[in-house]
């Protein structure tokens, strides 16, 4: 049996169910099918290059005998030793309590941290040069990869102890992982030594995204980023219009534009709750359905590491021109809406317009107290 063992640095704390446990920190069942995905896209690539590594695999197989389901044959365990801190969660957190409705599955959550102690993983398989490949690898895969709730949203983040590239090297090497895609980041002044720091960090991508996606409405009030890039097309209207006019109202507005899911390019969450509508009508919590989308998880992963905070983005194309089914809750029949399509959106030239956007715009970082005093970078 051939054994790989690197300890880990973590930069910022993870959320887990059940966190309390002992040693729950990270975990084989998310990690090990991630790592398989990442060998198989950026290292492997081709089927004939890992066929013999999969678990269950016999000479003439072919890759549709797998499906979606592709195992390599190896197995994983993380150690932890020293402090853990396991807290219960702030309901005020930002990036957790958007749109989260289950209260137990709230109760249970905790933000797990390992704090002067020590997280390592280790790795077994007879196949030596599959343990090879993981240890040449395993550190580049880290660098695009939260994990636990909320990981895209800075949670969950993690580095190899041994890997000691300087910044740069790390935004150059993720640019390369992403085929060479506009990556975003912020160098701050001052390493986060602690939860202070990190919490500043952390609200800056909060803030960041929020005004991106959703709008900000305290303290200072800032439309929707996304409603403005969408909305040059002033035949299309967004869900939140939808929602008013079709939902609550039953108005028939619909027949002079088009709605679009608009925020559905960023991210589908479980639902949207309307406490009251622009007529100062009571709203309600207004639900959806979709027959081709179960989940669609935001294309944006905010990454903490060290002193910067990376923004990496990788589009999804299964997410453009999807129907989906808005009603109120405990109705039975909802009503149609899409999603923009490819030509109505195209995230790279969004996030481009927005970052460039916020480079101009001074003003913002005094009104929202960010923590960052240069500007966003791309490389």
């Amino acid at each position: 049996m051939n054994k790989l063992e690197i300890e880990l640095v973590q930069h910022t704390p993870i959320i887990q169910f059940q966190g309390q446990q002992k040693g729950a920190v990270l975990r084989g069942t998310e990690v090990k099918p991630k790592l398989d995905k990442f060998l198989i896209k950026y290292i492997f690539k081709e089927f004939n290059q890992y066929k013999q590594y999969l678990i269950g695999y016999k000479e003439g197989m072919t890759e549709e005998d797998f499906f979606d389901k592709k195992p390599l044959n190896y197995k994983i365990r993380f150690k932890t030793s020293g402090k853990i801190d396991s807290n219960k969660i702030n309901k005020n957190t930002s990036f957790y309590f958007n749109n989260i409705g289950d209260s137990d599955k709230i109760d249970a959550n905790r933000l797990v941290f390992v704090n002067n102690g020590k997280i390592s993983v280790e790795f077994f398989s007879l196949n030596r040069e599959l343990i090879k490949a993981i240890d040449d690898n395993f550190d580049d895969f880290l660098l695009i990869n939260n994990f636990g709730f909320r990981q895209n949203k800075t949670f969950g983040s993690f580095t190899s102890k041994r890997d000691n590239r300087k910044n740069e090297d790390i935004i150059n090497r993720i640019k390369e992982l992403k085929d060479n895609n506009k990556i975003y980041y912020i160098e701050y002044e001052d390493n986060i030594k602690d939860d202070t720091m990190y919490n500043k960090i952390r609200d800056d991508a909060y803030k960041i995204y929020q005004y991106m996606k959703s709008g900000i409405s305290y303290p200072k009030k800032e439309e929707s980023y996304l409603f403005k890039y969408m909305n040059n097309n002033e035949n299309i209207k967004d869900e939140k219009q939808f929602i008013v006019n079709n939902i609550f109202n039953k108005g028939n507005d619909g027949d002079k534009c088009q709605y679009r899911y608009e925020r559905a390019v960023l991210g589908v969450c479980d639902y949207i709750d309307y406490k009251t509508l622009p007529n100062k009508k009571k709203g309600g919590v207004v639900k959806y359905e979709s027959t081709s989308v179960e989940r669609y998880k935001s294309p944006i992963l905010f990454k903490i590491i060290g002193n910067i905070l990376i923004i990496i983005s990788e589009e999804d194309t299964n997410i453009y021109d999807e129907k989906f089914y808005f009603k109120k809750e405990g109705c039975k029949k909802g009503k149609e809406i899409r999603t923009p399509s490819k030509e109505e959106f195209n995230l790279d030239d969004f996030l481009k317009c927005f970052f460039d956007s916020l480079n101009k715009n001074t003003n913002f970082k005094k009104k929202h107290k960010l923590a960052f005093k240069g500007k966003i970078e791309v490389k």
